[in-house]
C-alpha cells in the first residue's frame, strides 16, 4: 500500500511589513546546527532538512555554527536547530531572550526533554530567524520534530502557526513534557490484515512508522509477538522463513529507533508456548484458564512432567518457557527494556488436583519474574526489566482469587532484598479499569506505567475513531496514579495514526485540549491549505460523534454524507500527490457514508453491503480487511465505544 508521508506542515500567517516579507522571501533558507551535536540529533535534523526542502520545493543546506560565514548569516533566513550548548547561535538567541534558565527548576526529565521555539521578527533588511533548541539531546530531537510538524509554507514564507497571534517582539515558547516516558505499543499480529498491521511491515515501513513516532515526540516503541511468531529453533512450526524475517526486521527497527533517539521495549508472556510443542504435550502441560479453551497454547508454568518434541525435551514447562523466551530475548537483546506480561492471555489457575496455581498465584508470578531477570540481564546488562499486570484484576474476578496485593508485596520485597542488583521493576496496567494495579503500586512506591486502549482490531473495526472524549478523563487517571510513563496500544497504524498523534499530544501535555490536538494534526497534513485543514477538522470532529454517540441522538445518514463531502473537497484541493498519500482517509469517508446510509435506509442493506465490500477491496489500505457492513452498523448504532470497551 501507499506509505503515508506526512512530512508537511501547518498553515498560518505572520504579520510583518510587506517590504520585510519580500526581503525575507528573497533569501534562501539555511539550517544551522551545532558543531558537535549528538548523532541522533544529527539524524533528526537531516529529516528536518528533507521536509523543509520538500516544503519549499528547493534544496536546503545544513551548516554547522562554527562554519557559518558572515555572508551566509546576512544573506539567509536561518533555522537554528540543535542543542543549546552545542549551537552558539541558539545559545546567543536564548540568552538574549532570557530563556536560558527556563527549565532550571524543573524535574530532571523535563530538563532533558524540554525545548524552546523562538522566532525573531524581521527588522529592516535582516533575514528571518527561527530557533528550535533543547538543553539536552532529547530536547533538541523534540525541537526538530516540532518544526517538522508545525512549520508551514505560505506564499514562499516559512512560518509557525503561533506567529499569527505573537506580539510584535516575536514568538517565544518553552515546551515541557508531562510524563517522562511516552510510547506506542505495537501488537505484532493479524497477518491476514496486510500492511495495516506491523507483522507485515517491510524495513522501509518500519522506518516510516519509527519516524512518525519521533514526529509525535514519543520516547518509546513497545512490541509484543504471539507464540506462533516466535523464532525458536526447537519448534519447526515457528522456526520458519516468515518468522526469521520478522525477527530480523524488528531487530533492525530497534537499531534504527536508537539512531533516531527512541528506546524500544519488548513485551512477552512466557506461558504462551509454540503450538507444535503445546499440541504434542497438551495433556500434561495445558493451563487451566479461559484462554486455553479458546485455542491459545497456554501452558501451566508449574507443570513438572517432561515435555518432548522430536529430538528435543524439557524438564517441565518452566524449562521449556525459559528456553524458548531466552531465545526471544537474545533476538531482541539490543532492546532497552523487557516487559514480562501477566496474563493476557497466559497464566494458569489450576486447582489442588494439579499444581494448585490458583492458591499460589502470586508465587507462580514471582517465579517467572525471578527466572527471566537473569536471562534479561545476561542478554543486555543495561536493560530495564518490567512487570506488566494486564489484566490480573479481571482474572481475579473470574477465578475468585485475590493475588494482586500479595504479589506486589512479594515484588517489593524482591526488589528491596538486593539493592545493589540495579534491577529496575515497573508495574504496567491499564489506566482506566475498576481494579487497576497502578493504585496499590503507587502506595508502595513502585514505578508505574499506565497504558490506554483507544481502539481494538479484535472487534474488526479498521476505520479511524478519533476518540476525542476519551483522552481527558484518561489523563486525569494518569495524574491520579502519578504514573511515570504512559503508552497506548495500537494494532493497526496506517488507518489510525491520527488517533496515535492525538494521544501523543496528551502524553506530552496531560491537560491538552482534544480539539486543539485534532486541529494540530489536520493542519500538519493539510499544510499550506487552510481551507482544507478546516474541512478536515470538521470532518474528523463529525466522524468522532458518528462513531461514538449512537443512533438515537444523530442522523447518521446525513452526517455520513457530510463527512464524505468534506473529505472529498479537502483532498481535491491539496493536489494529487497528497490525495494519494491520504487514500486511507478518502476510503474511510466513503465507508462512513455507506455505513450512515445503511443505518438510515434499511431497505437498501443488501446493495449497500455489496458497495461497502467493493470499496474496501479496491483500497490499497483496506483490501485485506473483510469486516462486513452489518457489523459496523451494529456497533455504531449503539456507539462504538459503548459496544467495544
Amino acid at each position: 500500500m501507499t506509505i503515508i508521508r506526512m512530512f508537511i506542515v501547518l498553515a498560518a500567517c505572520v504579520t510583518s511589513a510587506s517590504a520585510a516579507i519580500a526581503q525575507a522571501n528573497a533569501r534562501p533558507w539555511l539550517i544551522v546546527t551545532g558543531t558537535n551535536e549528538a548523532p541522533a540529533v544529527v539524524e533528526n535534523i537531516t529529516a528536518l532538512q528533507h521536509d523543509v526542502a520538500a516544503l519549499l520545493g528547493t534544496p536546503v543546506s545544513v551548516v554547522a555554527d562554527s562554519a557559518l560565514t558572515a555572508e551566509q548569516r546576512e544573506s539567509s533566513n536561518l533555522l537554528v536547530v540543535g542543542q543549546c550548548d552545542q549551537n552558539s547561535l541558539a545559545a546567543e538567541h536564548l540568552a538574549g531572550r532570557k530563556l536560558e534558565a527556563a527549565l532550571r527548576d524543573e524535574a530532571k526529565f523535563v530538563q532533558q526533554q524540554g525545548y524552546v521555539v523562538s522566532v525573531e521578527p524581521v527588522v529592516g533588511d535582516s533575514g528571518k530567524v527561527i530557533v528550535a533548541a533543547g538543553w539536552n539531546p532529547l530536547g533538541a530531537i523534540y525541537a526538530a520534530s516540532h518544526l517538522r510538524t508545525h512549520l508551514q509554507r505560505d506564499q514562499g514564507e516559512l512560518l509557525l502557526q503561533k506567529e499569527r497571534t505573537a506580539k510584535e517582539g516575536g514568538y517565544h515558547e518553552v515546551f515541557r513534557p508531562s510524563f517522562e516516558e511516552r510510547g506506542v505499543y505495537y501488537n505484532v499480529a493479524w497477518q491476514d490484515l496486510g500492511d495495516l498491521t506491523p507483522i507485515n511491515w517491510t524495513d522501509e515501513q518500519w522506518r516510516h512508522w519509527v519516524d512518525k513516532a519521533v514526529c509525535a515526540q514519543f520516547t518509546h516503541i513497545y512490541f509484543f509477538l504471539w507464540s506462533e511468531h516466535l523464532c525458536f529453533d526447537k519448534s519447526p512450526a515457528t522456526n520458519n522463513k516468515f518468522n526469521r524475517t520478522l525477527h530480523e526486521r524488528i531487530a533492525t527497527m530497534i537499531r534504527y529507533a536508537h539512531q533516531r533517539g527512541l528506546k524500544v521495549t519488548h513485551q512477552f508472556s512466557p506461558t504462551l508456548i509454540p503450538r507444535d510443542i503445546f499440541k504434542a504435550n497438551e495433556q500434561t502441560a495445558k493451563a487451566s484458564i479461559e484462554y486455553a479453551k479458546h485455542g491459545f497454547p497456554v501452558a501451566c508454568w508449574a507443570a513438572p512432567d517432561r515435555l518432548t518434541l522430536g529430538p528435543h525435551s524439557w524438564n517441565g514447562v518452566r524449562d521449556l518457557a525459559t528456553d524458548a523466551y531466552a531465545s526471544e530475548v537474545h533476538w531482541f537483546r539490543e532492546a532497552d527494556e523487557f516487559s514480562l506480561v501477566f496474563y493476557d492471555p497466559g497464566g494458569c489457575f489450576c486447582g489442588p488436583d494439579q499444581q494448585n496455581c490458583r492458591e499460589h498465584q502470586a508465587l507462580r508470578m514471582m517465579e517467572q519474574v525471578d527466572a527471566f531477570r537473569s536471562i534479561v540481564k545476561q542478554a543486555n546488562p543495561a536493560a530495564r526489566y518490567q512487570v506488566h499486570l494486564w489484566a490480573i484484576w479481571a482474572l481475579e474476578e473470574t477465578y475468585k482469587v485475590k493475588c494482586q496485593d500479595q504479589f506486589l508485596d512479594l515484588f517489593q520485597q524482591y526488589r528491596d532484598a538486593d539493592p545493589k542488583s540495579e534491577v529496575e521493576l515497573t508495574v504496567i496496567d491499564r489506566l482506566t479499569n475498576g481494579g487497576t494495579t497502578l493504585e496499590p503500586a503507587m502506595k508502595r512506591g513502585l514505578r508505574r506505567n499506565g497504558f490506554i486502549f483507544p481502539t481494538n482490531v479484535e472487534s474488526g473495526c479498521n476505520l479511524l475513531i478519533p476518540m476525542l472524549g476519551y483522552f481527558p478523563p484518561t489523563m486525569e487517571a494518569a495524574r491520579q496514579y502519578q504514573v511515570d510513563a504512559v503508552h497506548h496500544m495500537r494494532i493497526e497504524e496506517p488507518s489510525k495514526f491520527a488517533n496515535s498523534y492525538i494521544a501523543s499530544r496528551f502524553f506530552w501535555n496531560s491537560s491538552a485540549d482534544p480539539h486543539e490536538a485534532l486541529r494540530e494534526y489536520v493542519q500538519w497534513i493539510a499544510n499550506d491549505n487552510a481551507e482544507a485543514a478546516d474541512q478536515l477538522y470538521e470532518a474528523l470532529t463529525l466522524l468522532d460523534s458518528f462513531m461514538c454517540e449512537g443512533a438515537e441522538n444523530q442522523d447518521h445518514l446525513a452526517k455520513g454524507k457530510q463527512i464524505e463531502s468534506l473529505v472529498a473537497s479537502a483532498l481535491n484541493s491539496v493536489g494529487p500527490q497528497k490525495a494519494e498519500e491520504l487514500e486511507w482517509l478518502a476510503t474511510t469517508s466513503k465507508a462512513i457514508a455507506l455505513i450512515g446510509a445503511a443505518i438510515g435506509e434499511h431497505d437498501r442493506t443488501d446493495q449497500l453491503s455489496r458497495e461497502f465490500a467493493a470499496l474496501m477491496a479496491s483500497s490499497p489500505t483496506f483490501a485485506a480487511t473483510h469486516t462486513p457492513l452489518s457489523n459496523y452498523v451494529g456497533w455504531i448504532k449503539k456507539g462504538w465505544n459503548r459496544e467495544n470497551f
